[in-house]
């Protein structure tokens, strides 16, 4: 069975999220984790790069694939994370892999020790909103994951009327580092077969690696998975309303 050694990182929240992996076949072994919500991604991304690949006695060209989490999130952050995989990938010469940070954050309660059958992630916008989705665990050995709602972007109040109907009855998990922001618009609890994760959680980049790796030995084209941005919504620009002669 064909090793794959995967480097990935998620900044599509105020956490920074790095891990260093190999896989084979669907087993993973960590070789490296780094997860901090202090600093900024530009100043702690770099760094922890070199600091991972250097532990482990690896240079960028011993990897076999780079993941991104191209959000929906942060704006600044998503630059950050991106610019970083495409420059390291193109001075490797290595293939690079962009996944919804959404199905990052739904993945290890998908298919981890505590499996749920439906996940609903969720991550703050800003604006009082937060981006969300819904998935399920996909059957057989491919993608591990089957997105049964979209990504976009929803008011707090509107989660669970959105939600429920696509579970069309069935229980959902409901976890991410937007928890908080649904916990607070449903004081009194959210309906039956709605279930709070018991706390925030970041896109895990371990998990990232994981269904990056996945797609890879499945020989999916990473041409349906770029490296760029999951712009859900305009860009926050305020003009100042001045006239350019």
């Amino acid at each position: 069975m064909t090793s794959l050694t995967v480097m990935a990182w998620d900044t599509s929240s105020p956490w920074c999220g790095l891990a260093l992996a190999r896989l084979e076949g669907r087993a993973l072994t960590p070789l490296g984790h780094f997860c901090s919500s202090g600093g900024t991604h530009s100043g702690l991304l770099p760094h922890q790069v070199s600091l991972m690949l250097e532990a482990a006695g690896l240079k960028p060209s011993d990897l076999n694939l780079l993941a991104v989490g191209r959000g929906p999130g942060s704006f600044t952050g998503l630059r950050t994370g991106l610019a970083l995989a495409k420059g390291l990938a193109l001075g490797a010469g290595l293939p690079v892999a962009g996944l919804s940070s959404l199905e990052v954050v739904a993945a290890p309660a998908i298919w981890g020790e505590s499996p749920a059958g439906l996940v609903a992630p969720v991550i703050d916008a800003r604006h009082r909103q937060i981006f969300t989705a819904l998935y399920e665990a996909a059957p057989g050995q491919g993608y591990p994951l089957v997105c049964l709602l979209e990504p976009r972007p929803v008011f707090p109040e509107e989660f669970e009327g959105l939600i429920s109907p696509a579970a069309g009855g069935r229980p959902v998990l409901v976890t991410g580092p937007g928890l908080e922001l649904v916990r607070a618009a449903y004081p009194l609890g959210l309906p039956a077969g709605l279930v709070l994760a018991d706390a925030p959680a970041p896109p895990d980049p371990l998990s990232l690696a994981h269904l990056a790796g996945c797609l890879f030995q499945g020989q999916a084209s990473l041409e349906s998975y770029p490296p760029i941005p999951m712009y859900l919504r305009r860009p926050d620009i305020r003009t100042t309303g001045l006239t350019l002669r």
